[in-house]
């Protein structure tokens, strides 16, 4: 991985799922690793956009910095 990349995906899976709303979502589950915390997070996003991935990717890091800051 590149240095100072907060986060590498390591693989992109089709999943059905549901949503908030229950309703099913045809989408993906993509694998991240997170090098500040060397954990890894299983993410589901609707679609493999790119941009998609990365914002789903940056939300989910800005919610475990949140619970590290907690103690």
């Amino acid at each position: 991985m590149a240095e100072g990349k907060q986060f590498e995906v390591l693989s992109v899976t089709n999943s059905t799922y549901l949503n908030a709303s229950r309703r099913v979502i045809q989408g993906f589950e993509i694998l991240v690793y997170f090098p500040e915390f060397d954990e890894e997070a299983s993410i589901r996003v609707p679609n493999s956009n790119p941009a998609t991935i990365d914002k789903a990717a940056k939300d989910h890091l800005e919610k475990r910095r949140k619970i590290a800051a907690l103690g």
